[in-house]
């Protein structure tokens, strides 16, 4: 039953591509649906083009170009990293992924390169 519960969930996500302007003035917007088979959404992120990331509870990051799109599993990420937080840099588009293991990564290529973020300290706890 819970595994029927699972393939049910449909995401459903309206994501706006200007961050600077307020809720009600806001133009453009995108609808995002339908979540990729047997996962749970935990985290989103948009970059200022559309892109929609997503982090999933099995710590899988998946990515969708535009609302008309597949998702596609972002290649390049270890399940042993353990991430716990994506986010896009608004003026770039840059993705940086936060793991437990391997510190902050990011990417700017849909993950076909995952560059260590040089930081003191290692490891990202939220």
């Amino acid at each position: 039953m819970k595994k029927l519960l699972l393939n049910l969930i449909v995401v459903v996500l309206l994501i706006s591509t200007n961050h600077e302007q307020s809720l009600a003035q806001n133009s453009q917007w995108n609808l995002y649906k339908e979540a990729p088979t047997n996962v749970i959404p935990l985290q989103f992120s948009a970059s200022p083009d559309g892109v929609l990331y997503m982090l999933t509870t099995d710590r899988k990051i998946f990515y969708r170009v535009n609302s008309e799109s597949e998702w596609t599993i972002l290649p390049g990420v270890f399940g042993w990293w353990n991430t716990r937080n994506i986010e896009v840099n608004q003026a770039t588009g840059t993705l940086y992924v936060g793991t437990l293991q391997d510190g902050v990564r990011y990417t700017s290529d849909f993950g076909e390169t995952l560059n260590l973020l040089h930081l003191f300290g290692h490891g990202v706890k939220s």
